[in-house]
C-alpha cells in the first residue's frame, strides 16, 4: 500500500508553550502592591523564545510613576522595579532600580528550566546601559519619559542548570600516629651517597703501591 506523496510534505508538528511575565513597582518603606502580567514569552522547541508584551503594560508603567510622585525622594531612589515568575504557587523575582528605567535602551530575560522538563522554575531580569557603580543618575527629572519601555530590544535566553568544574584537589600528606606531618627525609650528600666506591678505590691505590721506581726501570 501506497500512501499519498503529500503526507510526507506536512510540516512537523511544533510543541510551544507559554509563559507569562508579570512586574511591579516595589518600594521598600512602602505597602506591597500586587503583580500585574507584563508580557508572555513562547517557547518552542525549533526556534528561539519570543517575547510578546501584553497591551496594558504601558499603562502599568504609568501607574508605577505616578505612585513615585507621591513618595519621598529617598523613597524613590530606593524603588525597585521587579519582573517576577510564578511557579507552583511561588513568586521568583528578579528586581533592578527603577531609576535606571528611563536611560535603558535593551532588557534580557533569562528563564531558568530543569533539563528533564522546559518549564521554567527561575527568571532572571538585566537592563542595559547603566552606570557601573550602580547608581541612580545624579540629574534624574522628576516625572521621566517611559514611552521608550514598550519598545525596548528585548533579548530571551533559556538556560538549563550547569555543575561548576570539580577543584584540583592535592595529595594530603602522610601522617604520623601521633596526627603530625612526617617529616622528609633530609637528601644525602655525594659523599654520603658513594663513600663506598671513594673508599673502594683508595684502597687499591694503596694495595698496589703506586706507580713503579724509575731508577728500578733504568735497571
Amino acid at each position: 500500500m501506497f500512501l499519498p506523496l503529500g503526507l510526507f510534505l506536512l510540516p512537523l508538528a511544533v510543541t510551544a508553550h507559554q509563559v507569562n511575565v508579570y512586574h511591579r513597582l516595589h518600594i521598600p518603606n512602602g505597602p506591597q502592591s500586587d503583580f500585574s502580567q507584563r508580557g508572555a514569552i513562547a517557547i518552542e522547541e525549533i526556534q528561539s523564545p519570543t517575547y510578546q508584551a501584553s497591551e496594558s503594560s504601558p499603562q502599568h508603567f504609568t501607574q508605577f510613576a505616578s505612585v513615585l510622585k507621591d513618595t519621598t525622594k529617598q523613597d524613590s531612589e530606593h524603588a525597585l522595579y521587579q519582573v517576577a515568575l510564578e511557579h507552583n504557587g511561588n513568586w521568583d523575582i528578579s528586581s533592578v532600580k527603577w531609576c535606571h528605567l528611563p536611560q535603558i535602551t535593551s532588557e534580557t530575560l533569562i528563564l531558568h528550566t530543569n533539563e528533564a522538563s522546559s518549564e521554567p522554575y527561575g527568571i532572571d531580569y538585566f537592563v542595559s546601559p547603566i552606570p557601573h557603580d550602580g547608581a541612580c543618575p545624579a540629574n534624574s527629572p522628576a516625572s521621566p519619559s517611559l514611552d521608550h519601555l514598550a519598545n525596548l530590544n528585548t533579548t530571551v535566553l533559556v538556560r538549563t542548570p550547569r555543575l561548576p568544574p570539580l577543584p584540583e584537589l592535592r595529595v594530603p600528606p602522610p601522617l604520623t600516629p601521633e596526627g603530625k606531618p612526617v617529616e622528609p627525609v633530609p637528601e644525602k650528600s655525594f659523599i654520603q651517597k658513594y663513600w663506598m666506591y671513594i673508599a673502594a678505590a683508595l684502597i687499591a691505590l694503596m694495595v698496589s703501591g703506586g706507580p713503579p721506581d724509575e731508577s728500578q726501570q733504568a735497571r
